[in-house]
């Protein structure tokens, strides 16, 4: 199981871009740009969140582990290959949340979700980050559910803020005749 999560993480930039290859030709100039601009963004920060759960999150956890149970009495019976599949495994799994600013930027994009929406739903947010936050930490520590909700709410407002910038870019090309876009 390691090694699938390794081999998937460190595929992802020759994966991204063989699908963007593949759909280039089919896409418009502007849309082609887009594509540029967010491919290697999504990919910053799909490194960027496996790094830090695997440089921030797992030492922590992990340390909890082991000093309760040498606490209780008992010894720790997690072999190499648990702790190597729960390392890669935080680490893809906190990638993957830190696409959530695209993932708003580009619901917004679509007209999906206004932005302001994602700013009247706050309080909920804030809730479901925390009660989340609980249930995926492997401790019951407020350290590590801290850990994680805490990014993933600045996430949210980075979101927020560029699915703000891109409904305004949106909005003024909206009021632009056709004919004067660039294709």
């Amino acid at each position: 199981m390691a090694a699938l999560i390794v081999g998937a993480i460190a595929a992802s930039p020759v994966v991204a871009y063989q699908i963007a290859a593949f759909l280039a030709p089919a896409l418009h100039a502007h849309e082609r740009r887009a594509v540029a601009v967010v491919t290697p963004l999504s990919l910053l920060l799909f490194l960027a969140g496996a790094g830090f759960g695997v440089l921030v999150l797992v030492p922590v956890a992990l340390r909890f582990l082991y000093v309760f149970s040498a606490n209780i009495g008992a010894e720790p019976l997690a072999r190499p290959g648990d702790i190597l599949g729960f390392v890669a495994l935080t680490g893809m799994m906190m990638g993957l949340a830190f696409q959530l600013p695209l993932v708003m930027g580009t619901l917004s994009r679509f007209g999906v979700v206004s932005p302001r929406r994602y700013l009247r739903h706050w309080r909920g947010v804030i809730v479901g980050t925390l009660i989340l936050a609980g249930i995926v930490t492997p401790d019951p520590t407020v350290t590590s559910q801290m850990l994680v909700a805490i990014p993933t709410l600045g996430l949210y407002a980075l979101g927020t803020g560029l699915a703000f910038l891109v409904a305004r870019r949106r909005g003024a090309r909206a009021h632009v005749p056709a004919a004067a876009r660039r294709p």
